[in-house]
């Protein structure tokens, strides 16, 4: 296609600018490279059965670099130099790093790896943590070699892999960044997001259902060449006032945004989203936007003003997410080819102010294994937490993010900031967690909370767990997990739980840690021992004269004792109730049904539990086993007597009879 040559061309003219980078310091010696891997290394799927080694030779021979291609194997035809370490068919912990680094001495490894892996059902987190150990071996072996890690090539032979390629190229982003944190020589290229840019990928740019053609591997060999040319334009931190004049070339945007009195403005008259983006194009991976509402925006043109997030391209038909702020609320929606589409959640806003001119909105984003993660400040004051846990878009490992608002509005942004926040700070650990109240069944924690950089801020989550048996940082993950905390309080102020579901009698410990917005987690904190207090078994025979049912009973006097049996003596319709007054907080209630009970009459009784006081009319709620519908109903008791049936589901159960227990 004219549009491919085309880009070759360019390519070619920016490397031989870029010459000098490439070599600094060497300029007659060879610089040896590696291609490691597998069949897509080896060039299967390709006419001269070289691959994407083939245009990287060419590539690198046109800029004049000398460099040589090292390994075992050779494959290829139509170039001087086809060595390398493609074994088709390996998986990444069958590739033995060690040997082929001895023997060859790599300056640079381009490695691609983990197709087979998948082909035999491995999960991406296990085929991260081999990729990962290729990665530490050759550190080991010389941290001066640099690896150029490729995401894997998509596949098209089973939608489940395809979901597992994808989850797989998510995770090894996040390794790249650890690791050249860490202090490894190691830089990701993304070969999956170039080849899935193009919409018809699978029909233009695959020869089967594993491997690129030559198309495709050609845009790999250029992503290479790029990477270690070093040609990316991209910053860690872009910021635009507006101040200066039209929108620069860092943005591309669609035709209507224009700069207006020093903000950015939609002149659009379409009254629609379509393709109005303006998106930076020379920042990647950001993770925090913010931006100002401008002077010109109506309160209108400010609730159509969005943030387009986690874009997989920086056009005006990328998909990601849009997040905008009205009145009340945080709405979340996909943006599929420039236009939105489902609405993700809605979140009603913290901050009760709706958005005002001269306001900044602030998101911070992080992605893991329990989805798409948001968190919003409206002028530096937590607003809301939103979530996409399908993780419906933003799953490219290099992203995009940008402004989104919609046509034919009054509206107006000043002040755009976008960034890569790097926060290694964690939450202090709690160290006061104690316990209010222990009840048999129940502990009422309480503990100060600490902040999300040390005791400064808010948190974004707590992991509260409990055991039988010490807990420390080595077992903390396998303690029980509670759920339900909801969201942090700013630091410093108090939080009180109630965990329920205990066992009686029983020594129980409990820790926590704390989350920040990047997944920071805190230290253990101090280990809270508890012992839940031992229930008292209290038992009515009824083996008794009567006819009262006696003192330890509030109930009403038509229920009596005969034949040590209680019965109903009323003549007419009515529930009546007896609460007995030996037990209080009872986590477990029985009643046997006697000789002389009818089906229809225990049809028409049942257990009466948690009453609020010891009277024959209390409140409370009572569950029948309904003979006649074989359901079993909760009921809510008002002042003694059944007011509403509050749910109802079938009974597994026989019919109770004489002789019958309900527990």
């Amino acid at each position: 296609m004219p549009s491919k040559h085309w880009l070759r061309r360019v390519m070619v003219q920016m490397c031989l600018l870029a010459t000098a980078l490439f070599f600094t310091g060497a300029a007659h010696a060879q610089t040896k490279i590696m291609p490691l891997g597998n069949s897509i290394t080896e060039g299967t799927g390709s006419s001269n059965n070289a691959g994407f080694r083939y245009y990287l030779y060419n590539l690198l021979s046109n800029a004049n670099v000398p460099f040589d291609f090292v390994g075992s194997l050779q494959d290829g035809t139509g170039f001087a130099d086809t060595d390398h370490e493609g074994h088709s068919g390996f998986r990444a912990e069958q590739l033995d790093v060690t040997t082929y680094l001895n023997t060859y001495d790599p300056d640079y490894v381009l490695l691609e790896v983990g197709t087979n892996d998948i082909s035999l059902n491995e999960t991406a987190t296990q085929v991260r943590d081999d990729i990962a150990a290729i990665l530490d071996a050759i550190h080991a072996q010389d941290p001066a070699i640099k690896t150029f890690l490729s995401t894997v090539v998509p596949r098209k032979d089973s939608a489940a892999r395809q979901t597992t390629t994808e989850n797989l190229n998510a995770l090894l982003a996040t390794l790249v960044t650890a690791k050249a944190a860490a202090g490894q020589n190691v830089v990701l290229v993304d070969n999956a997001g170039r080849i899935m840019a193009d919409a018809n990928w699978e029909t233009n740019l695959m020869a089967d259902n594993l491997h690129p053609n030559d198309a495709g591997y050609e845009l790999m060999a250029v992503e290479f060449y790029n990477a270690i040319q070093g040609l990316a334009p991209t910053v860690d931190d872009f910021f635009d006032d507006f101040n200066t004049g039209p929108l620069s070339a860092n943005w591309t945007a669609h035709p209507g945004f224009q700069v207006q009195s020093n903000q950015l403005v939609n002149t659009s008259t379409v009254d629609a989203w379509n393709n109005h983006l303006a998106i930076p194009n020379v920042i990647t991976n950001s993770n925090v936007l913010e931006f100002s509402y401008g002077s010109l925006s109506n309160e209108e043109g400010r609730y159509f003003t969005g943030a387009a997030l986690l874009l997989n391209n920086a056009t005006t038909n990328a998909s990601g997410y849009l997040l905008l702020r009205s009145a009340t609320s945080v709405r979340l929606f996909t943006i599929v080819d420039g236009v939105p589409g489902a609405a993700v959640a809605t979140v009603n806003g913290s901050v009760t102010t709706p958005p005002q001119a001269g306001d900044k909105l602030r998101v911070e984003w992080r992605s893991d294994d329990a989805g798409h993660h948001f968190v919003v400040y409206l002028n530096d004051q937590l607003d809301a937490i939103i979530d996409d846990p399908a993780k419906l878009q933003g799953n490219s490992v290099t992203t995009y993010a940008g402004m989104m608002v919609h046509g034919n509005t009054t509206d107006g942004v000043d002040d755009f900031h976008l960034f890569k926040q790097i926060d290694n700070t964690p939450p202090a650990f709690v160290t006061n967690l104690s316990a209010t109240n222990v009840t048999s069944a129940t502990a009422d924690l309480r503990w100060t909370a600490p902040g999300d950089d040390g005791n400064t801020g808010t948190a974004r989550s707590y992991d509260l767990r409990y055991s039988t048996s010490n807990i420390t940082e080595s077992n903390f993950d396998s303690a029980t997990q509670v759920s339900g905390l909801g969201n942090p309080k700013p630091a410093g102020s108090i939080e009180t739980f109630t965990v329920g579901g205990l066992q009686s009698g029983t020594r129980y410990y409990f820790a926590l840690k704390t989350v920040d917005e990047i997944g920071n987690k805190s230290s253990l904190s101090n280990v809270l021992t508890v012992t839940t207090t031992t229930l008292t078994l209290s038992v009515d025979t009824f083996n008794r004269p009567g006819p009262s049912l006696g003192t330890n009973w509030a109930s009403d006097p038509r229920l009596q004792i005969i034949n040590n049996e209680v019965q109903h003596t009323a003549t007419i319709d009515i529930w009546t109730t007896a609460v007995y007054k030996l037990a209080r907080n009872a986590q477990e209630v029985s009643i046997t049904w006697g000789d002389n009970a009818t089906v229809f009459g225990a049809n028409f009784s049942g257990v009466l539990v948690m009453a609020d006081s010891f009277s024959s009319a209390p409140n409370g709620y009572m569950i029948q086993h309904s003979n006649e519908r074989t359901r079993t109903r909760l009921w809510h008791v008002q002042n003694g007597d059944l007011t509403t049936m509050i749910d109802e589901g079938n009974a597994f159960g026989p019919n109770t009879t004489a002789g019958s227990q309900m527990k």
